[in-house]
């Protein structure tokens, strides 16, 4: 669209029509793709003035939405736990334990999801001793995960590990 505005003649009704796709994209949450439109139309058609205070406005909305995406983006413990989750999935073991600590500390209390992530995180690089801790706070926290962990490849390593055995027993 932007490659359109620097081709097409510069006329009032292109200046309008791409004000209108402008106003379409800010309407599907769409404020980045908006505001580049925007500032293009801006760019090329100075001697709309008219349009150009519209535009202005409408920059400040984009401004504003990309802003409160920003500051809403991984704000909840569950959000930020499910992307060290995916870090986890995708072997990215550091980067996991960093949102799993992230979103410990935005919660007021502990999460047993979050421990047991960190868990299998610790139990996937080697670490038993971080692992065993963090599970155990994490079965303390739910017994559920007492036959998760039993059940769940991240553990493996841990399988013959006494406190590991001692910590899953009551789920056998």
């Amino acid at each position: 669209m932007a490659q359109k505005i620097q081709k097409q003649k510069k006329s009032k009704a292109d200046a309008f029509s791409f004000y209108e796709e402008a106003l379409r994209l800010i309407s599907d949450s769409k404020a980045s793709a908006a505001q580049k439109i925007l500032l293009k139309v801006k760019k090329n058609f100075p001697g709309e003035t008219e349009l150009l205070a519209r535009v202005q406005v409408l920059l400040r909305v984009c401004e504003s939405r990309q802003r409160k995406a920003k500051a809403t983006a991984l704000n909840a413990p569950e959000e930020i736990f499910q992307q060290g989750a995916f870090h986890h999935n995708e072997g990215k073991y550091q980067e996991a334990l960093r949102y799993f600590k992230k979103a410990q500390s935005k919660s007021s209390t502990k999460l047993d999801y979050v421990r047991y992530g960190v868990a299998a995180t610790e139990a996937i690089q080697g670490n038993g001793k971080n692992a065993i801790k963090a599970l155990q706070e994490a079965i303390r926290l739910n017994p559920a995960n007492k036959f998760f962990a039993l059940n769940d490849p991240d553990f493996e390593s841990l399988a013959k590990n006494k406190s590991f055995q001692k910590l899953t027993q009551a789920s056998k």
